[in-house]
């Protein structure tokens, strides 16, 4: 197949049409998995830099070696069948990491504390050898198709070319239409499927020395088919085994009920009901972190303790006639403080429209004419917005952490631009790591006072910046009597001035912006520091 000006018969240039057909295939293959690899392992480690950088660098060294022993093995055994074979392997690797990951990824969770190492780990045993057996197509497709020796720099440039446009449709197919329509593990097995058959097809029409479209010989044809019949075998064992292994893991989360189960793009959404509570959780390293709840027989009442503390803003603004809320969730507390204080106007921005769809089902969410919905990430929103506001609420979180973008001194001179003068901001943060005194320490250089409610040792702390006078602890609790009084809200706001705190932050840091935001590895810290204590304990 080297020679100058060789006649080709209709098989053979069906098979090199096969070739381009496939190098597309498999350039979007790669790319699609490396869009779904992400989503595989931030539930687990994170949707970090870290994360990101442990699965690119994991696609382009599986690709690399991919490579090297693609163009070793074409050179010495450059037989028209092996790249079928590289792609239906790769298949079926890919088939069955949805059987998998979330046993391997919970188990990675336990025994590596660093998420970074364990991301790494992740991503080297889901991704690593299907990707290795699709890169070592590439230097076989070029092999196979330089049937002229002299257009060989053109042939591969076109393979290379085709191949990266897959790459392309696969990253924005992917990411812009499947991710939001369907699930994970359905795009998983609909990609392993495209390359089961795409090897097969390599297989099936291989080129022969006559003038007829037909298989090489009577043997790759029963090849083929031996090849379906395992294909199919295993994918039916992979969807039964699927089924089995949800019911059970429905029944190892929790002995609470799943009333539904939503995978966004961007978080993995877990709607529960025990007893008279229905919660919203959103599936995240390795766990489900509560965003909203609620009493279904009583609607007056806040579950979690630190929407309870939320309300503190009244006490710092007490004629407020505007709230915006970024990171609505469910809408409890904005929904409860609206229940009593029926004339102030809410707005509330949340990133996932799904979360929003579900809190209107469960939660009791709805739009009104005070009452405005707005999905849009919280700092587009007040880039774009002219607005100013009474009382800012920030909660929004990506699992355990809020995204750094939303925590950096940059985004707190944004919020303090949109506050009226007598405005403040209220913001729900995790105690007990390195990222809460660098929160407390950067709001402290936007805004003049910083005060601190809840508990004093672990769990979540909410936090009030304001400008202005510091208001002392009778004006608190005069303010707390006065609105209680008014409103007869159903949690005593004249409890709240007694959660009050002083945080000793230590020794100054590195304050968070733009430029320097280490939100997960300083999140990091604080989980590694708490599987040490519960080893020894």
């Amino acid at each position: 197949m080297s020679e100058n000006n060789i006649v080709l018969n209709p098989t053979q240039k069906f098979y090199i049409r096969l070739i381009y057909i496939n190098a597309f295939i498999t350039g979007a293959v790669v790319m699609a998995m490396e869009m779904t690899g992400s989503r595989f392992l931030t539930p687990f480690f994170g949707s970090s830099v870290y994360t990101w950088a442990s699965i690119i660098s994991m696609v382009l060294l599986s690709l690399s070696a991919g490579y090297f022993i693609g163009g070793y093995w074409a050179e010495r055994k450059p037989y028209s069948f092996y790249p079928g074979y590289f792609i239906y392997i790769a298949a079926i690797l890919i088939l069955f990491i949805p059987v998998y990951y979330v046993q391997l990824f919970n188990y990675l969770y336990e025994i590596i504390p660093d998420a970074k190492t364990g991301g790494f780990v992740g991503a080297l045993i889901t991704l690593f050898l299907p990707l290795l057996m699709l890169g070592m197509y590439s230097p076989y497709s070029v092999k196979l198709g330089s049937v002229d020796s002299v257009k060989v720099g053109k042939i591969s440039g076109n393979l290379y070319a085709i191949s990266t446009i897959g790459s392309i449709v696969g990253t924005l197919g992917v990411t812009f239409i499947l991710i939001p329509l369907i699930g994970l593990k359905t795009i998983t097995v609909s990609l392993s499927v495209t390359c089961a058959l795409s090897g097969m097809s390599l297989i099936f029409f291989q080129p022969v020395e006559s003038n007829e479209l037909k298989p090489n010989s009577k043997k790759s044809k029963n090849q083929v088919w031996l090849l379906l019949f395992i294909y199919i075998t295993l994918l039916m064992l992979v969807l039964f085994w699927n089924d089995i292994f949800n019911s059970a893991d429905t029944k190892n989360k929790s002995t609470s009920t799943i009333l539904e189960e939503v995978e966004s793009e961007y978080n993995h959404i877990l709607i529960k009901q025990k007893g008279e509570y229905i919660t919203m959780g959103f599936y995240h390293y390795g766990a489900n972190h509560l965003e909203s709840s609620i009493n279904t027989l009583n609607e007056n009442e806040l579950p979690l303790s630190y929407a309870q503390i939320m309300p503190v803003a009244l006490l710092y603004n007490d004629k407020a006639k505007n709230l915006l809320m970024i990171g609505l969730g469910g809408g409890a507390v904005t929904r409860y403080i609206q229940n009593y204080i029926k004339n102030i106007d809410i707005t509330g921005v949340e990133l996932d429209e799904k979360v929003i769809d579900l809190a209107k089902k469960y939660f009791g969410l709805v739009e009104k004419e005070n009452y405005k919905v707005i999905i849009e990430d919280g700092r587009i929103f007040l880039h774009r917005s002219k607005n100013s506001y009474d009382i800012i609420m920030l909660d929004a979180y990506k699992g355990g952490y809020i995204p750094f973008h939303l925590c950096t001194q940059e985004f707190y001179q944004m919020v303090e631009q949109h506050m009226n003068k007598n405005g403040c901001v209220v913001l729900n943060i995790h105690r007990g790591s390195k990222l809460f005194n660098r929160t407390i320490q950067t709001l402290g250089t936007v805004f003049d006072n910083v005060e601190l409610y809840g508990s004093k040792t672990k769990g979540n702390a909410i936090a009030v910046a304001y400008n202005g006078t510091l208001k002392s602890s009778d004006e608190l609790n005069m303010i707390a009597d006065s609105l209680q009084n008014r409103y007869n809200f159903y949690h005593n706001l004249n409890e709240l001035p007694e959660l009050k705190f002083n945080n000793v932050v230590g020794q100054k840091q590195k304050i968070l912006t733009d430029d320097f935001a280490p939100i997960n590895f300083l999140n990091a810290i604080q989980e590694h520091n708490e599987k040490i204590e519960e080893s020894v304990q």
